[in-house]
């Protein structure tokens, strides 16, 4: 379940009042954790939200999630919503924004680390030995740079083609075999027409959401291609394909150098920030393109693992970054846990080099913060920073956890003492205790910066 407070009206005027702060107060004092709370924010908001908003967030398990109006609202205008009904906009199920009453939604997962992966195979998936991707061609023929990217780009459209062509292929179909008429009864339109909501083109807005999944895991695997084989010549191609086919295995030396002398996405590094702002913006257009070929489907791009980046790692081969099989990919928009070095402000400045306003749809950034560093008076000036920061340099939602390595530590030796330690997980919060080992670990990872593979 999700409540979602504040922003600015259909009016366009903001629509903050006295029941925002009191529900606002109310989900803390509780301590629930359902409903899942988020805030919608603009720079229309008056600054006692913002100082509100600092002292929850301070002290907080990932609630509330920062919307932020002023990017968001421009990404649903831009792709066809009346800026009224674009105003009311509303999250969804995690995260993913929609208009509510409006909206059919869907969404698919672009495997990018497994078209990156494809590059390197011809196509060939490692753990299955199936063809699933395409034949880019021989290694020894992606001479620089680009052609090697080139091939990366051809791998990931094929994918977006397959996956708009399947829902298109679909569409409809659920009025059949599993039609929702409580639900419907809810939605504009669908009682005048006698029709279910899951019909084809029956709602105003039909949207499906394409998301990049792995992203922050595929952006550094192209620095260290980029780096370590095309700038320094360090490796080859083929040095990086034996290393993923082998899981490492034997190629200790090279993952050291992954993993430690390649520059990585949450840093403030124009090096892999440009890169993450080319790996999006490719992304976009491929997406973009479809709006022309078809007038049945909206087509946002997104990028998200919602809570399954530990499920989503396990079916994916070593990368290039440094990550082993089966590990747990990087959460949402986030960086590679344990990689940003240079603190939160560093991630914001890298998370919001690109531009993402076609990225409307939904590209959650969980920041972790240490608690120790947001006491008093000072600590809540600092988070009112954070906040206002990111929204000004036009980031899209943000969740922020506030804990320390120390107390999720014990947490794992002595769950009795912390069954009220709450953390933010994909779409939600959720006890840190009734986690699975991988996820804790997943989680601690996050607040234990800077942290060098040797």
């Amino acid at each position: 379940m999700n409540m979602i407070i504040g922003g600015v009206r259909r009016d366009g005027e903001d629509g903050t009042n006295e029941v925002t702060y009191k529900l606002l107060r109310l989900r803390f004092e509780m301590g629930l954790l359902m409903p899942t709370l988020s805030v919608r924010v603009s720079s229309k908001a008056p600054a006692r939200l913002w100082r509100e908003l600092a002292l929850c967030l301070r002290h907080c398990e990932g609630e509330p999630a920062i919307y932020n109006d002023d990017a968001i609202i421009p990404g649903f205008v831009d792709i066809g919503v009346p800026v009224e009904d674009a105003r009311d906009y509303s999250n969804d199920g995690c995260w993913e924004t929609l208009i509510p009453g409006k909206s059919y939604f869907s969404y698919a997962h672009i495997m990018n680390l497994r078209c990156l992966e494809w590059v390197f195979t011809r196509g060939v998936t490692l753990m299955t030995g199936e063809t699933e991707g395409v034949d880019t061609g021989a290694l020894d023929a992606l001479t620089d740079f680009e052609k090697f990217y080139a091939a990366y780009r051809t791998q990931v459209n094929s994918q977006i083609d397959l996956q708009v062509n399947r829902r298109l292929e679909n569409l409809g179909m659920s009025e059949m075999i599993a039609p929702d008429p409580l639900m419907s009864t809810l939605m504009d339109g669908c009682i005048e027409k006698g029709r279910d909501m899951t019909a084809a083109n029956i709602l105003p807005y039909t949207f499906h959401l394409l998301l990049i999944t792995g992203l922050s895991n595929v952006v550094d695997s192209l620095c260290a291609v980029k780096k370590l084989v095309y700038d320094d010549h360090a490796a080859t191609l083929e040095d990086f394909r034996d290393a993923i086919a082998h899981n490492w295995e034997g190629c200790e030396k090279l993952r050291l150098l992954a993993l430690n002398k390649v520059p990585k996405y949450g840093n403030d590094d124009d090096f892999a920030d440009d890169m993450l702002a080319r790996v999006l913006k490719d992304f976009e257009n491929a997406c973009l393109a479809w709006r022309f070929k078809q007038d049945k489907l909206m087509l946002p791009a997104g990028i998200g693992t919602f809570e399954n980046y530990a499920a989503l790692g396990r079916n994916l081969s070593a990368s290039p970054d440094g990550r082993g099989a089966g590990e747990a990919l990087a959460p949402n928009y986030s960086p590679t846990p344990g990689v940003d070095v240079n603190g939160p402000t560093a991630v914001i400045k890298s998370a919001t080099r690109p531009d993402l306003m076609r990225y409307f749809c939904g590209c959650p950034l969980d920041i972790s913060l240490n608690a120790n560093e947001y006491l008093g008076e000072a600590g809540v000036t600092r988070m009112e920073g954070i906040i206002r920061s990111f929204c000004a340099l036009g980031g899209q939602i943000g969740t922020i956890t506030t804990t320390s390595v120390e107390e999720l530590k014990d947490a794992v030796v002595h769950p009795e003492k912390h069954k009220n330690l709450k953390v933010r997980m994909g779409g939600l919060s959720a006890y840190f205790i009734a986690m699975s080992a991988v996820q804790q670990q997943n989680i601690i990872q996050r607040f234990a910066k800077g942290a060098v593979i040797k």
